[in-house]
């Protein structure tokens, strides 16, 4: 909405930060929202399974939903658009997306970033045969020398979760499948 150069160590242009945040916050689409009780309960039980788990299924979400008592689903889409805008998971509405409810966004982060730096896909151009996908992801060395989150761990993807991964990819363009259908490019 806004740059503003900011400086806390030289105490610069603090007071324009706080204007201009003044003035946007109240515009923000969540500003006014009317935050349903058993939403702040679904939170904490999301977070909760954040500790065992990289993600949900629809099923999972629907059942917690339940167990708080949000029976319909317009109130759990609710509770799902609510907790996606403040970032606490992370949910796609295109329908190839829209079965995981992920609570880790290093789960994403990590296979995405195999796919997109793999030095199999460079040796192909770009071009990747959909079947070297496990070997990329699970097998191909991690790049932790030059991705290095604080708590790297290495993690390991099924075949569902795999084209999972390619959807998002190509959900934000950066892959696309070829004619054939059995490649896809980067």
């Amino acid at each position: 909405k806004h740059f503003t150069k900011v400086s806390c160590k030289e105490g610069t242009n603090i007071e324009g930060i706080k204007e201009k945040l003044a003035e946007l916050i109240p515009l923000a689409e969540l500003f006014n929202t009317q935050i349903d009780e058993r939403w702040i309960y679904i939170k904490e039980k999301l977070q909760a399974e954040t500790n065992t788990q990289h993600f949900l299924n629809e099923k999972r979400f629907r059942e917690i939903c339940n167990e708080f008592e949000l029976y319909d689903r317009e109130g759990q889409q609710h509770a799902i658009s609510f907790l996606n805008e403040l970032g606490l998971l992370l949910h796609f509405d295109a329908e190839d997306l829209s079965e995981y409810y992920v609570l880790d966004p290093y789960w994403i982060t990590y296979g995405v970033y195999q796919i997109l730096t793999s030095a199999y896909a460079g040796k192909q151009s770009g071009i990747i045969r959909k079947d070297k996908l496990e070997y990329i992801v699970n097998q191909e060395d991690d790049k932790q020398e030059t991705y290095r989150p604080a708590n790297f761990k290495k993690i390991e993807y099924s075949p569902n979760q795999r084209r999972f991964l390619i959807d998002i990819l190509r959900e934000f363009k950066l892959c696309f499948n070829l004619p054939d259908q059995k490649h896809f490019i980067i």
